[in-house]
């Protein structure tokens, strides 16, 4: 699959993925005080030293193909958690801890409100990977879209199940997002 990156304005070959670069709480923050307010590296952030975010993936599945699309997301954590996830960020082999409870913090394009959804971590060598429990449209994975208008009446059960989404579904969702 080949898509027109609009950052740097090149070809690739491969499937495109989105991450948010803030969590959403970022705009709350006054401009005037993001400054003194605000730590943001590419994988934590915190805000007047009381909000705590980590950034991790959500991965959904592509119809008829063995890739995933990939949302960068940001998640809240509560201090103590945040503090044993940046400890262990170094360590190679980290799925000893956690899991952690977060709540999303990246509005998924596509779906329905995501900001504040229940998250659970899943912890690996990598960017923390994270699952969405709960009644959430989110959850429908893997081929199955019978139920999709249960958990909002708006949405198509074939058409639009975003978490079955076609590769060029994602081309259009990365297109609207940049």
């Amino acid at each position: 699959m080949q898509f027109k990156c609009k950052v740097c304005n090149k070809n690739h070959n491969e499937i495109p993925a989105y991450h948010a670069d803030r969590p959403v709480q970022f705009w709350d923050v006054p401009e005037d005080k993001r400054t003194s307010d605000v730590f943001l590296t590419s994988d934590s952030c915190v805000i007047a030293d009381k909000f705590f975010f980590i950034h991790g993936l959500i991965e959904i599945p592509i119809l008829k193909t063995d890739k995933n699309f990939v949302w960068g997301v940001w998640i809240s954590l509560k201090e103590e958690n945040f503090f044993i996830w940046q400890d262990h960020y170094e360590v190679k082999k980290r799925d000893h801890i956690g899991p952690f409870f977060g709540w999303l913090s990246t509005q998924l394009a596509l779906y329905p409100d995501t900001i504040n959804l229940k998250t659970i971590s899943l912890t690996g060598p990598s960017l923390p990977g994270w699952d969405v429990p709960g009644n959430h449209i989110i959850n429908l994975r893997k081929g199955d879209c019978q139920g999709c208008e249960a958990f909002d009446p708006r949405i198509d059960p074939v058409k639009k199940c975003m978490l079955n989404i076609e590769v060029k579904d994602v081309l259009k969702a990365i297109e609207n997002l940049m």
